[in-house]
């Protein structure tokens, strides 16, 4: 498929205010929450054999499809070793596994990919500047986002070499750190070897669809009113700091993301605003997600199933929904045989 270029501009009939469009999206509620002996989760994925695993800080805990904790990688060691070791795993900020459980995890803590076996059992690990995003191709190949490198993404073998780059960086800041700064993002796989490359911190919400060969296959940028005001408010923040220097610190357009292996959706997060598009680029649903107690929830990560919805928040944990797009059956009467 050729390179696209995909906006979407706010339609001419679409004459509302934001805060009448905001009363009309549909609200998610969560049902229940799930994995709370994983604490402080950001990332949830599913893994062979039914079972989900959980990403903290220093670990990745593991649960069988009832959510029972199973395991966890790598083991924690005893509590007075710990106390003097470094851990093994030191920030985590994302991770992929493979179709035989294997994980691979990118500790940013220590400017390194390690990868661990099904056991937990610490099998390779190579250097990687500053990694936010991983995933693994079914080939695999390991992909991997930094906030240094130059290209957006850099391919590697399981050993360690470098195979490949690809994803031009776009000008968004003369100074060098701020450009990459603002350039940075997380991975994302459908499980058909396609790649999304998600812009945490462009003034626009967007994202970017690769094939494992490097090349962009979709580019897409949320640019309706609704959108609007964070975007000039962040593009000031940049010119600012190009001028004063100091801190880098932006506040991410996308919080959170997820995509559906079975169509290809684009589940978006922008604080608890859920924006979904489709493979072509159109957006097609947009959603306020809550919590089973009515606060609003934030998610890092969405894991889209076939039935459901898991919603990642790395301050209030990880929580169950309902497909807002796929009939649910009805509920059963208390008088009913």
């Amino acid at each position: 498929m050729p390179f696209r270029r995909i906006t979407f501009a706010l339609a001419a009939l679409a004459l509302v205010s934001v805060a009448a469009r905001a009363q009309t999206e549909p609200q998610l509620d969560a049902k229940k929450k799930l994995f709370s002996e994983a604490a402080g989760a950001r990332t949830v994925k599913a893994g062979p054999g039914g079972r989900y695993l959980v990403l903290t800080s220093h670990s990745i805990v593991v649960f069988d499809a009832n959510g029972a904790k199973v395991s966890e990688i790598p083991p924690p060691e005893p509590a007075d070793l710990a106390k003097k070791s470094r851990p093994l795993i030191v920030f985590a900020e994302d991770f992929a596994v493979d179709s035989n459980g294997r994980t691979y995890v990118a500790d940013r803590g220590s400017n390194t990919l390690k990868i661990f076996s099904p056991t937990g059992v610490l099998e390779k690990s190579f250097l990687v500047e500053s990694p936010t995003g991983v995933e693994v191709f079914s080939t695999g190949e390991i992909a991997v986002a930094t906030t240094r490198e130059s290209a957006l993404v850099t391919l590697y073998d399981a050993d360690g070499k470098v195979l490949h780059e690809f994803g031009e960086h776009a000008d968004l800041a003369e100074r060098p750190a701020l450009n990459n700064f603002l350039n940075s993002g997380r991975l994302m796989g459908d499980g058909h070897d396609n790649l999304f490359y998600v812009f945490t911190y462009f003034p626009e919400p967007s994202v970017r669809r690769y094939d494992k060969n490097g090349f962009a296959t979709l580019d897409a940028s949320l640019t309706g009113l609704e959108f609007m005001g964070a975007a000039q408010f962040t593009r000031r923040q940049i010119a600012r700091i190009q001028e004063e220097g100091g801190d880098l610190g932006v506040k991410p357009a996308i919080t959170g993301c997820g995509v559906d292996p079975a169509n290809g959706d684009i589940w978006l997060a922008i604080r608890d605003l859920l924006v979904v598009i489709n493979k072509d680029g159109d957006r097609t649903a947009e959603y306020r997600s809550y919590t089973p107690e009515g606060a609003r929830l934030e998610p890092r990560t969405i894991l889209i199933e076939p039935n459901r919805l898991i919603l990642v928040s790395d301050t209030l944990g990880v929580f169950e929904f309902s497909r807002p797009d796929k009939p649910q059956p009805p509920a059963k009467s208390a008088l009913s045989h």
